[in-house]
C-alpha cells in the first residue's frame, strides 16, 4: 500500500541553489514518489516558478496555501487568481491566519 509522505524542498538557505536546476529537483523528486508513493511537497515562499513550472505536469494536483492577509490587498488577490488560473491540477486555495505561536506550543 502506498504511504503519503509530506517533504519540504528546502528553506531560504537552499533556495537559490535548487531554483538553478528545477528540472533536476524535479527528477529526483519523481523518482522518490516512485518509491515512497504520493508526495506532498511543501514549498514555503522561497522558490521560483521555474521548480513549479518543472514540477507540474508530474504531480496529481496543486493546492495552493497562502495567508489571509491576500485577501486585503487587491494585488495578492490578482496575483493568486492568475496563478491559480494558469497551473493545471489546480485544487483550491486554501487561506491560513499567522498565529503567535506553533500549535500546541
Amino acid at each position: 500500500e502506498r504511504d503519503i509522505t509530506v517533504i519540504a524542498v528546502g528553506g531560504a538557505a537552499s533556495a537559490e541553489r535548487i531554483d538553478a536546476r528545477p528540472d533536476d529537483i524535479a527528477t529526483f523528486i519523481t523518482e522518490l514518489a516512485a518509491d515512497y508513493g504520493r508526495l506532498v511537497l511543501h514549498f514555503g515562499h522561497h522558490h521560483s516558478m521555474p521548480l513549479l513550472e518543472a514540477l507540474i505536469g508530474k504531480v496529481d494536483a496543486v493546492l495552493v496555501v497562502a495567508e489571509a492577509v491576500v485577501e486585503a490587498d487587491a494585488e495578492s488577490r490578482a496575483t493568486i487568481a492568475e496563478l491559480t488560473g494558469a497551473i493545471p491540477g489546480y485544487a483550491g486555495l486554501v487561506l491560513v491566519s499567522e498565529r503567535a505561536a506553533p500549535v500546541g506550543a
